[in-house]
């Protein structure tokens, strides 16, 4: 089943807290859809950055 959103209702940000495994993976394909901006936080320092590295290609 594909999900879409119309322009209208399209949020601008998403956050995801936690940018282990599953946080990263899901702030990647948000970006990869354009579903939205996507913020991505965690407890440890430096851990979204070291993520969100191979997002440029995005």
């Amino acid at each position: 089943m594909a999900f879409s959103l119309s322009p209208s209702c399209r949020p601008t940000r998403v956050s995801i807290i936690g940018a282990g495994n599953v946080g990263g993976t899901l702030a990647q394909r948000i970006a990869e859809k354009d579903l939205a901006d996507v913020v991505l936080l965690d407890v440890l320092p430096g851990r979204p950055q070291g993520h969100c590295s191979g997002f440029d290609a995005v």
